[in-house]
Formats: structure tokens, C-alpha cells, sequence
């Protein structure tokens, strides 16, 4: 099963009961992302961040953002989110997006 599949089944999942589907993607340029994985493995700031080092590293990043440009294409209405902005701003992004009022 592949990310577009995994998606798919939550979207449906979340229908079936009653919840709302809210898709958003965090979009980072390739030297970015990168540069935040190498961050993270320096310096982790959660413990399930040691953990993710052994599955994905800043080399990976490339076939990280082609993945993600994969999926959008396969869900156009997932919103994207610049995560080159700020945190606060980005986070602040994520918020709207899951408000009730907004539903």
C-alpha cells in the first residue's frame, strides 16, 4: 500500500464515521528539508526523533519532496502549507485549518 492508498483509506475512515478529513502537507524546498532533517538529528528536540533518524535522513530529502509532489498530484485538494515560514506562522496555518468554524 502506498501513501496515496494510505490516505485514501483515512479519508474514508474518518466519513464512515462522521469525523472531518482535514488533508494539509507541509511543503519544503529539497535543500530545506534537508537542512532540517540534519538540524533534528544534531540537536533532537523530541524523543521520537532519534527514532525517525534510522528511517529517513537529510539524503533523503529529494525522494522526500518527490513523494510529496507525487501524492499532491493524486490529491488536489489537500492544502499545502509552506513550511518555510515561521513556526508560529505554520502553526498557526494548521490551526485554521482544523477549526470547527471552518468546516
Amino acid at each position: 500500500m502506498n501513501d496515496i492508498d494510505r490516505t485514501r483509506q483515512l479519508e474514508e475512515l474518518a466519513a464512515s464515521c462522521g469525523a472531518r478529513f482535514v488533508e494539509a502537507v507541509l511543503l519544503l524546498e529539497p535543500v530545506a528539508l534537508a537542512h532540517r532533517l540534519e538540524e533534528r538529528r544534531r540537536a533532537p528536540d523530541r524523543p521520537e526523533q532519534r527514532a525517525n533518524d534510522r528511517f529517513v535522513g537529510p539524503e533523503d530529502a529529494p525522494a522526500l519532496v518527490d513523494a510529496i509532489a507525487q501524492l499532491l498530484a493524486a490529491r488536489p485538494h489537500a492544502r499545502r502549507i509552506d513550511a518555510s515560514q515561521p513556526l508560529h506562522t505554520v502553526t498557526a496555518h494548521v490551526a485554521a485549518l482544523l477549526d470547527p468554524a471552518d468546516a
